[in-house]
């Protein structure tokens, strides 16, 4: 089923008003260099697992990317990241944005919610919390419940294709992963084959590189590294991007991201 945009709006802020929030502008993300100092709206990821074979997919890439863009929940900074499995390949259209390492990815997840099998399309909100990609108002929720945990500081400085990414202030936790997604923008695909033949697909906020770069050990409190992204030529470095995120390794929670332009 299919969701428009303006449904999703209305879902969004009942889910809202049911927890007493108030509206806010939206906050667009800034392109200086040094980002998320402590005064910033509390980062949130969604991470949608989709694919361009799923005919229920798009709709759910339109809910990602109207929470990217009007950032309906007060004092939340949703960070978006659209992760395409591989599993759909398989039955009609290989998706060229698909890997096997998001399939494993979700699989990590299906185990961590106790779910019988992995879906598409699926929300998760800061590894603590899943619903359908479809489902505004459970997302809504989740995003609001997710911004109250304790988060740890997370700033990034880029130098051309180098990352230098600080962390401080982790809140108590595992042994925990820090992960740089780099991101692309403004990407579209002709279908021809499988549940979405003859459409024309956009996709934002699309992962092209997962990887954990560090660790963090249950005993300290602070992180710090260089990265080189490594960016692909066939990538539009004009709408690249990254998220640095911490993400403890059994209970899947995300303790802290910050959300970059690179391009």
């Amino acid at each position: 089923m299919r969701t428009k945009s303006f449904t999703f709006l209305i879902v969004v802020a009942i889910g809202i008003a049911s927890c007493s929030m108030q509206t806010v502008e939206s906050r667009k993300m800034t392109d200086a260099p040094l980002v998320n100092p402590s005064d910033e709206p509390v980062p949130v990821i969604v991470e949608l697992f989709t694919s361009e074979g799923c005919s229920s997919c798009p709709s759910a890439e339109r809910n990602l990317e109207f929470l990217a863009r009007e950032q309906p929940v007060p004092e939340v900074e949703i960070i978006p990241l659209e992760l395409h499995v591989d599993y759909w390949d398989r039955l009609g259209w290989k998706d060229p944005f698909s890997s096997a390492i998001f399939s494993s990815r979700q699989e990590y997840y299906g185990e961590r919610f106790k779910l019988g099998s992995v879906y598409t399309p699926q929300f998760v909100i800061d590894g603590a919390f899943q619903a359908s990609g479809n489902d505004s108002g459970a997302a809504a929720k989740f995003i609001m419940q997710a911004s109250k945990g304790p988060k740890a500081s997370v700033t990034t400085v880029v130098e051309g294709e180098r990352l230098r990414i600080g962390i401080e202030n982790m809140p108590k936790h595992e042994t925990s992963s820090v992960f740089v997604a780099v991101y692309e923008d403004g990407l579209s695909r002709d279908v021809s084959a499988g549940e979405n033949s003859g459409r024309t697909l956009r996709h934002n906020s699309v992962v092209r590189r997962l990887t954990a770069i560090g660790s963090i050990a249950a005993d300290k409190s602070d992180f710090s590294a260089e990265y080189v992204l490594a960016l692909d030529p066939e990538w539009n470095g004009r709408t690249l991007g990254c998220v640095v995120f911490i993400q403890e390794n059994a209970s899947r929670r995300i303790l802290g991201a910050v959300k970059v332009k690179i391009g």
